[in-house]
């Protein structure tokens, strides 16, 4: 039951308890994929720094979640 995402489906899809639009998606096992199939990552900004030094190969967009 792990792998069930609930959900009210008559919600609007502005009402807070609408959580299924959260694009979400659960794999059993590995999902396998290389640097260059990432073209976005989503974080705070407190974390670019680190997230360059460890990735510099990394070409694809930055978007800083605390100013979206």
């Amino acid at each position: 039951m792990g792998f069930i995402k609930y959900f009210e489906d008559s919600a609007s899809d502005e009402h807070k308890a609408n959580v299924y639009m959260e694009r979400e998606w659960r794999v059993i096992g590995d999902v396998k994929f290389a640097l260059a199939d990432v073209h976005r990552v989503f974080m705070p900004e407190r974390y670019a720094e680190r997230f360059r030094a460890d990735l510099p190969n990394y070409t694809g967009q930055l978007t800083f979640s605390d100013n979206i």
